[in-house]
């Protein structure tokens, strides 16, 4: 298995049906953590998980996990993005979505809850530009989650960001042209 296949084919190429949800309670084992020493000697602290997972139907070698937010919570009071002004809750939450092969983490992609949790959108890069990948996978969560106000093209035309095709990714999730 190459990883082009797995973002292009297995990923981007997937609708949500094609993946398993599990919605049950209890932890993934997909944990973000510090470790350090201090006055009391060595520590380590779990400090967030992803709040939901999911298995590709057709290969369980392939999940993902995603909402484990960026941020902590004192630096997220802090962000500010100018593209996010034109909503009445200006509140941005960048998360990843973790994907794993085996449980090997081969890929992240950073998306964000807009709008007062309304809407899912990729985090642009400069000059407002976001790829194709990253929008397939975030219509990914966006279908894995429920419903929301508007699908993350909306909300991407709305802030006027540009798409591009993925050139670290080799392209995965661009648009197939006719002669494919």
């Amino acid at each position: 298995m190459d990883l082009y296949r797995i973002q292009n084919d297995l990923i981007a190429d997937r609708a949500p049906e094609a993946w398993f949800n599990p919605k049950i309670a209890g932890p993934f084992f997909h944990y973000r953590w510090t470790f350090g020493t201090g006055a009391g000697g060595g520590f380590s602290h779990v400090i967030g998980e992803h709040h939901s997972h999911a298995t590709l139907r057709e290969d369980p070698s392939l999940t993902m996990g995603w909402g484990l937010d960026v941020d902590s919570l004192d630096d997220r009071r802090d962000r500010h993005f100018e593209w996010a002004e034109k909503f009445v809750n200006t509140n941005v939450r960048p998360f990843w979505v973790d994907f794993f092969w085996n449980n090997a983490l081969v890929d992240r992609v950073e998306l964000a809850s807009v709008d007062g949790g309304h809407g899912i959108i990729p985090m642009p890069s400069w000059g407002k530009t976001v790829t194709h990948y990253e929008m397939a996978v975030a219509h990914l969560i966006y279908g894995l989650d429920g419903a929301r106000d508007a699908s993350p093209a909306g909300y991407v035309d709305e802030l006027g960001f540009t798409v591009v095709p993925d050139d670290n990714r080799h392209g995965a999730g661009s648009p197939r042209s006719h002669t494919d």
